[in-house]
C-alpha cells in the first residue's frame, strides 16, 4: 500500500510540471506623464458645486442639517439631568423577585434587588454634573 502512495505522489508531481520552458514575458515600460498636462476630467466635469445642487427643490436641507447638528451636540449643552429621581427609580418599582429570573434560569432572590438599590447611590443623584465621554 505504501508503494501505491509513492507512485501516486510521483505521478502528481511529474504530471503537473510543464513540458516545455515558459517563455519570458517582456515588461512594458510606462512613460512618465508630463506634469504640465491638464487632466481631462477637470475640463469635462464641472468643478463648481452649484452645478450639482441646482436641481434640489427642497432648500430646507440646510435647516435640517442645523437641526441634526443641534440634536447631535445637545449632550454638551445639558446643565442638569433631564429625568427626575423618581423616573430613574422605575425599575425598582416594577421588577421584583417573584417575576424575574437570573442567567441560570433560577428566580432572582430578594437580596439582589436590595443590593442593587443600595449600590445605586440615589442619594448622590445629580450632585456631580460634569461632561464626559464613555468609551
Amino acid at each position: 500500500m505504501k508503494y501505491v502512495y509513492i507512485v501516486f505522489i510521483v505521478l502528481v508531481f511529474f504530471g503537473c510540471t510543464p513540458k516545455e520552458p515558459v517563455p519570458q514575458t517582456k515588461v512594458k515600460v510606462v512613460e512618465i506623464l508630463d506634469l504640465n498636462e491638464t487632466v481631462q476630467d477637470l475640463i469635462d466635469i464641472p468643478q463648481e458645486i452649484s452645478y450639482y445642487t441646482k436641481n434640489i427643490e427642497n432648500k430646507n436641507i440646510y435647516k435640517s442639517q442645523r437641526n441634526y447638528e443641534k440634536a447631535y451636540f445637545s449632550m454638551w449643552n445639558i446643565t442638569k439631568p433631564a429625568q427626575t429621581l423618581e423616573n430613574i427609580k422605575w425599575p425598582f418599582k416594577y421588577f421584583n423577585a417573584d417575576k424575574n429570573y437570573a442567567e441560570n434560569l433560577q428566580p432572582v432572590e430578594d437580596v439582589f434587588f436590595s443590593d442593587m438599590l443600595e449600590e445605586s447611590n440615589f442619594e448622590e443623584y445629580s450632585t456631580v454634573n460634569k461632561k464626559a465621554l464613555t468609551i
